[in-house]
């Protein structure tokens, strides 16, 4: 979202002579653009998460933009300005999602070639999926392909395909159930590599990194940042995390996906991860954070990304729009190839860094799977010094034993490592 978008649309609006404006003036133009960058924030990326480009987002938005000042003097109360506009950008995008299912026929018997290209969640569905779909009826298909990889609610479907709302429920039910009975479940997904043996070592493998002269390869990479599951329907993974200089275990988290959800109208994956649940998706090109629920003092805290402080602590990319997916050699943080050695097991991965301006450095090693092999986490000299009474003191004080980098001229010292159940 580009920041003149706002001034671009008052441009626009200056060049149309509608009554509306003509009452209002300048005092009017004002008052609308201080509400608005107010909660700019919030409306921009609400928009960007429902309309899955952001060519089309951007037209979404400065058409609300402009349904929103039409209407303007009709809002009594100029404190409900925010919930007002988001309502209206809500009603946009359902125009948006409208209008194309009026002009794209649904050609039945491709519907598991194009869930592969275009699937709405970025999922790599394999060969099974696209072989149990293609053994349906195709009533079965074409229902399940409008509710799952359109996305489209029952009510639409009704509309869509002019049949009674009870006819859609009874339909999907039975398609539902026709599908399990064919689905070899569960599926072998790429990359998937879950045992039933947790047991992770109490002393971290001894760990051996060294960079190939290799081409960079392309590699998926679906996982969320630093939670190493995937944001999809069945998956689940183990990890462990590791302090230094000990090299000690520290902490097991388990983390599932345990179903579909929707936060602000946006479809995603709700994930259990013990104390906290977190709700993510993927779309074509990127792997986003969606919400946040854990507890601070018994009480249950919710963010979400339409909350200013999601950037924070949850941001990823330009307008929050996530980490990217495929990781290529046109991508800025991959490092290299690198070999890394984890006990007895070789693996080639992609070096991915990432430092945060408040002062962290991660480097993760991806195999050609898109797993992640090791996390590693380094934290600035000044890292959270003086902000409790847990950090007194300076990073190359409390770990001097530890590695240490220097990045742009400023020390890292290394604090923790984690693994997965998927190197086991």
């Amino acid at each position: 979202m580009k920041m003149n978008l706002l001034m671009n649309f008052f441009i626009y609006i200056s060049e149309i002579d509608f009554e509306l404006k003509k009452k209002g003036g300048n005092m009017l133009d004002n008052e609308f653009e201080e509400l608005y960058c107010n909660c700019k924030n919030a409306v921009q990326r609400y928009v960007f998460y429902k309309v899955p480009t952001k060519h089309d987002g951007e037209d979404v938005l400065q058409e609300t933009l402009f349904i929103a000042y039409q209407k303007f003097s009709q809002l009594r109360d100029k404190n409900k300005f925010k919930p007002w506009l988001l309502s209206i950008a809500t009603n946009v995008c359902n125009s948006y999602y409208r209008s194309k299912l009026n002009v794209i026929e649904i050609p039945l018997e491709d519907v598991y070639s194009y869930e592969i290209i275009s699937s709405k969640n970025g999922r790599t569905i394999n060969e099974t999926v696209n072989e149990t779909l293609d053994s349906l009826k195709s009533a079965d298909k074409q229902i399940l392909f409008l509710f799952y990889i359109w996305g489209l609610n029952q009510m639409d479907i009704s509309q869509k395909l002019q049949i009674p709302i009870g006819t859609v429920k009874s339909r999907l039910f039975s398609a539902k159930q026709n599908f399990k009975v064919k689905y070899p479940y569960p599926p072998k997904l790429k990359g998937e590599n879950i045992m039933n043996d947790k047991n992770f070592p109490e002393i971290m493998p001894d760990i051996k990194i060294s960079k190939s002269k290799r081409d960079i390869p392309n590699v998926n990479f679906e996982e969320l940042p630093g939670w190493f599951i995937i944001p999809r329907i069945g998956e689940k993974i183990s990890w462990s995390m590791y302090d230094y200089p000990e090299r000690k275990l520290n902490e097991v988290s388990d983390c599932k996906v345990i179903g579909k959800a929707e936060i602000h109208g946006v479809q995603c994956v709700e994930i259990n991860c013990g104390n906290r649940t977190l709700y993510a998706r993927l779309t074509d090109t990127h792997c986003q954070y969606i919400a946040d629920i854990h507890f601070h003092n018994d009480v249950k805290v919710m963010t979400s990304f339409l909350d200013d402080d999601w950037l924070k602590n949850w941001s990823y990319g330009e307008d929050n729009c996530g980490r990217e997916i495929l990781l290529n050699k046109e991508n800025p943080m991959v490092e290299g190839v690198y070999d890394v050695k984890t006990g007895k097991k070789s693996y080639e991965t992609l070096k991915v860094i990432d430092k945060t301006a408040d002062g962290i450095y991660s480097e993760t090693y991806i195999d050609q799977n898109g797993r992640t092999v090791l996390w590693r986490r380094y934290n600035r000299n000044d890292w959270n010094v003086g902000t409790n009474s847990y950090y007194k003191n300076l990073w190359c004080d409390k770990l001097p034993k530890n590695e240490k980098l220097i990045i742009e001229g400023e020390t890292y010292v290394h604090w923790y490592d984690c693994i997965t159940e998927y190197v086991l």
